[in-house]
């Protein structure tokens, strides 16, 4: 993960979203680059570890705006990212892009 700062707009960054069977829990990672990915994917073919729905995303695409209603019934704009993973991966993004 990025830590604040060393965000570079030139490059193409995704998340990666995977559940890891045992210990079972959820693995997300978002604003990897391409080498970062290929890294976690070796290691992962090279372990002796079982992950079932695995999911890539680009950053680009989960800055997409859907319309979903709110908890009172409006319809209200949000990003796709905050659509699937919620406040605190969108909060993560606004910090990292500042």
């Amino acid at each position: 993960m990025l830590n604040k700062g060393e965000y570079n707009k030139d490059v193409e960054y995704f998340m990666l979203s995977a559940n890891k069977v045992n210990p079972p829990g959820w693995i997300r990672n978002p604003f990897m680059t391409k080498k970062q990915l290929s890294g976690w994917f070796l290691k992962i073919l090279m372990q002796d570890e079982e992950y079932r729905d695995i999911e890539l995303f680009s950053e680009s695409t989960l800055d997409e705006v859907v319309f979903t209603k709110d908890q009172s019934g409006e319809l209200v704009e949000i990003t796709l990212r905050e659509y699937l993973f919620g406040e605190r991966y969108q909060s993560y993004s606004r910090r990292i892009r500042e």
